[in-house]
């Protein structure tokens, strides 16, 4: 009398291979993603730890002392002042990963750069710290 319809289970090959390929854009937009935060989150870690030694230039400013960055780097594990000879006891904090400073063109300015690739560049005096982004030579 009745006849038994029988139901189909499981998904089509179609359905799994449309599936995949849209787990795969995602993932790849995902992977990209993180791949640009990462170097960005470290220039950012950077800008505001050369923003902090910025007030302290302004204070070695105030007591007279200059910060001699076109003959010597500052020394970070071996704590070198920030002002040599004024009441400022503060010190060089350690730069994020791929950064470190380098040699200042002026005498009361300070650098720190990139090297992961993206060659960021930041230069702080007494005025503040800016970011630029050098040509390539």
């Amino acid at each position: 009398m009745f006849k038994s319809v029988e139901r189909k289970t499981g998904f089509t090959l179609i359905e799994v291979m449309i599936t995949v390929a849209i787990i795969g854009m995602l993932s790849a937009f995902t992977a990209y993603s993180f791949a640009t935060s990462r170097p960005k989150a470290r220039l950012a870690s950077a800008q505001a730890q050369l923003s902090a030694l910025q007030n302290y230039l302004v204070i070695c400013g105030n007591d007279g002392d200059l910060v001699d960055w076109q003959t010597k780097l500052p020394v970070v594990d071996g704590v070198t002042k920030i002002c040599e000879h004024a009441n400022v006891v503060a010190v060089f904090p350690e730069l994020p990963d791929h950064w470190s400073y380098v040699l200042a063109t002026d005498l009361g300015r300070f650098k720190a750069i990139s090297d992961e690739g993206y060659l960021w560049e930041i230069e702080c005096s007494e005025t503040g710290c800016v970011t630029t982004v050098p040509d390539p030579e």
